[in-house]
């Protein structure tokens, strides 16, 4: 079940390049990179989902 909710959340490849220079520029948890999405994007995310699909998108996109 936790991975269909996974699926459900659709986050642009541009907002996750910036989720990952603001984590590694500021040191930012996954904790706040969510209730920041929450408040500017719209988009609720747990932290746990937010760093599963960073993870993902990291490996996939970053060398």
């Amino acid at each position: 079940m936790a991975n269909s909710n996974f699926e459900k959340v659709k986050i642009d490849k541009a907002l996750m390049f910036l989720m990952l220079g603001l984590q590694s520029e500021y040191e930012m948890k996954y904790g706040q990179l969510s209730r920041w999405l929450e408040r500017r994007h719209g988009i609720k995310i747990t932290p746990q989902g937010l760093r599963l699909k960073l993870t993902t998108f990291r490996k996939e996109y970053m060398f």
